[in-house]
């Protein structure tokens, strides 16, 4: 059979050209063809079954046409696990950098529009690397994609030598008002498919695909493989959401050629109730079958989580959120544009006494400097009452202050004096007080430690003086604070 090309990068309205009209001399007159469209002189002769004849820049080569993208130019999504990938046009990849490192390599050779699709699926982008990397621009910059951000996701398309590669689509990303991020939840190894015919109806109508005993109830997107093949070319299997009416957001692929099988994958977001819609040509299908290979919740919780509801303030921290607006800002936290930091919501406390408490101790007796005697100066929190501190939280606490007395005289000749916390006691005075009288006849204790504290424990000061008689008094300039510090 003598071989021939198609010129142009054109596919005319015409019928395939039998053997004999192949050797025709005039081919002006074949199947309306012009013949400034058809020349038979160098088509390659490896031709194998089920491929198709492509024009290139040099010639023409056979081309695949089954497990290529779906129908209408979208992307067929592939998952990787690879330590390097070669990339090629209207392809995604969901990206398994669960062991190592990934390095994907964008088409050398790109032209405008063409799309290459990228999803971290297994929440992976910061145990290991992965890079995207070109001889073209990514977004006008010559360095390499590094996605940093867990369950990230985007599409690349080509637009021209200067900006290259531009992101669009981008799952996890944009205004903070707005934005969502997703993450891939991995069904696993099922050993069978989900539907095939004879759970279909195909008769050229939409009917719904319920997939809730498979997904979970939180699922708003799921990853299809379908499974295609008739004796026909042309007849077309669509997917979409459910409630959708116009016929542009759907998933298609088409049997382009009769009894090859056309294998794909696809992404088709499900309703609240995890329910898609399926449309088949009406006709006598060879076979489709159709499995669940994983699906997208909102949210993920192994990080990606970059999306407030709201606005965040000027000078506030953010906090993960663990319910439903992701992050939101501290309230209590301010950062100067210097580096200043202040926090209302810390825990602190300082006190006074209000006045003197005459005759306390000097016998042996154990006081506990606590009551209504008591006058707060700071207690951020509301963790302060009556001498005592109670941890709001659990933590590491700076208690410190100052114990004045008064009264002493020469036969208090031992002394102890303890800060009481629920998990131990610290003492912060042993000895004979008498000798550290000052020349106003006080004795002043101070001290600093640092208490660790569970939730709920409690502080406060006890002094025990000894052998002589109740006599020594705790003065007015005795203060007590505290605050939590890690």
């Amino acid at each position: 059979m003598a071989r021939s090309r198609i010129h142009e990068s054109q596919v005319v309205d015409a019928d395939f050209l039998s053997e004999a009209e192949h050797t025709t001399t005039d081919h002006s007159t074949v199947s309306g063809v012009p013949r400034s469209l058809i020349e038979l002189n160098d088509a390659p002769s490896d031709y194998d079954d089920g491929k198709y004849l492509k024009s290139t820049a040099v010639g023409t080569e056979w081309a695949t046409v089954s497990g290529g993208s779906s129908a209408g130019g979208g992307i067929s999504w592939t998952v990787v696990s690879g330590t390097s990938i070669n990339c090629v046009k209207d392809t995604g990849y969901l990206i398994n950098a669960s062991n190592n490192d990934v390095l994907l390599h964008l088409p050398t050779t790109p032209s405008e529009g063409d799309t290459v699709g990228f999803c971290d699926f297994y929440n992976k982008a910061t145990s290991h690397t992965i890079t995207i990397s070109g001889s073209n621009n990514i977004e006008g910059y010559s360095e390499p994609l590094v996605l940093n951000m867990n369950g990230a996701g985007f599409n690349l398309v080509y637009t021209d030598a200067t900006r290259g590669w531009e992101i669009v689509d981008d799952i996890a990303g944009g205004d903070n008002s707005s934005c969502t991020s997703y993450r891939y939840v991995d069904r696993g190894d099922p050993s069978a498919w989900d539907w095939d015919l004879g759970d279909l109806t195909t008769d050229g109508a939409w009917y719904d695909l319920d997939c809730s005993s498979i997904v979970s109830s939180d699922a708003t997107a799921i990853l299809f493989r379908f499974y295609i093949k008739d004796d026909a070319a042309g007849n077309t299997f669509q997917a979409r959401k459910n409630g959708l009416t116009n016929s542009q957001a759907v998933f298609a692929v088409k049997t382009q050629v009769a009894n090859i099988v056309n294998d794909v994958n696809g992404i088709i977001a499900c309703d609240s109730s995890q329910v898609i819609e399926y449309w088949a040509s009406n006709t006598t299908w060879t076979g489709i079958y159709i499995q669940i290979l994983g699906w997208f919740t909102e949210g993920g919780s192994t990080g990606g989580d970059v999306c407030a509801d709201s606005d965040i303030s000027d000078n506030k921290l953010i906090r993960g959120d663990g319910g439903a607006k992701k992050i939101q800002e501290c309230s209590t936290i301010t950062v100067t544009d210097d580096g200043e930091m202040t926090n209302t919501g810390q825990p602190c406390f300082s006190a006074i006494l209000t006045a003197n408490q005459d005759n306390v101790t000097g016998d042996a007796t154990q006081y506990s400097v606590t009551g209504s005697i008591w006058s707060e100066l700071t207690d951020q929190g509301n963790n302060f009452s009556n001498g005592t501190f109670t941890a709001p939280v659990t933590g590491q606490y700076h208690l410190s202050g100052i114990i004045s007395m008064t009264g002493i005289l020469a036969a208090n000749s031992f002394g102890r004096i303890d800060i009481i916390t629920s998990n131990r006691s610290y003492i912060v005075f042993y000895g004979e007080p008498y000798k550290l009288m000052n020349g106003s006849w006080k004795v002043l204790v101070t001290f600093s430690i640092v208490a660790d504290m569970d939730a709920s424990d409690t502080a406060y000061m006890r002094v025990d003086i000894r052998n002589g008689t109740k006599c020594i008094d705790i003065d007015d300039e005795t203060m007590f604070m505290g605050s939590l510090i890690c």
